[in-house]
């Protein structure tokens, strides 16, 4: 797998949860929505993840946290592509 796919899908995926504040998606959904094979969807949300970005709900669900940005704020294109 290559990483700049992982990067790109893991770039679509903040993208549409920032879109979205209180979208809540499992895998499975997100593969369907961001339309992406099952290993990159699974190692872009395990990123998203370990970055504290997103966080998974006890129903297996992936929610957004928002750790790390400052109250009010969305990070712009420049941020989501280095991984700010």
């Amino acid at each position: 797998m290559e990483p700049s796919i992982t990067k790109d899908a893991r770039i679509g995926i903040q993208i549409e949860y920032i879109e979205m504040p209180h979208l809540s998606l499992t895998l499975v959904q997100a593969q369907r929505l961001c339309d992406l094979t099952h290993d990159v969807c699974d190692a872009a949300f395990a990123s998203l993840v370990a970055s504290g970005f997103l966080s998974q709900a006890l129903d297996g669900s992936f929610l957004r946290r928002g750790i790390g940005l400052q109250t009010g704020t969305i990070p712009g294109p420049r941020a989501l592509a280095t991984g700010l």
